[in-house]
């Protein structure tokens, strides 16, 4: 009886200790960037929000043309953070916007 008791107990620890950090994990993070593009200059947005102003929270905010970098910018802080730029650009290319957040 002992060693059903103790293996039970054993299985739901091990139950308990695959569950907790899943459910602690499980929170969304909201992040997106938005370019505008308006007479020859590009309108670079970055933004995240990780819910929780306790988490640190790095974003690398990037423009390329092509295939050319033409800009970079970071910014650092908790919670939530945004960056917020505008840089001019060529026409006639393909432009894109990248956020890595780290």
């Amino acid at each position: 009886m002992k060693k059903h008791l103790f293996s039970f107990f054993l299985a739901v620890l091990l139950i308990l200790s695959l569950t907790v950090p899943a459910i602690a994990a499980s929170r969304a993070v909201s992040s997106y960037p938005t370019l505008t593009i308006k007479n020859g200059v590009a309108y670079c947005q970055g933004k995240c929000n990780t819910g929780t102003s306790n988490d640190k929270v790095s974003l690398v905010l990037t423009l390329k043309q092509g295939s050319t970098v033409v800009d970079t910018w970071t910014a650092d802080g908790l919670g939530i953070v945004n960056i917020s730029e505008n840089c001019p650009v060529k026409s006639g290319k393909h432009i894109r916007l990248y956020l890595l957040l780290r």
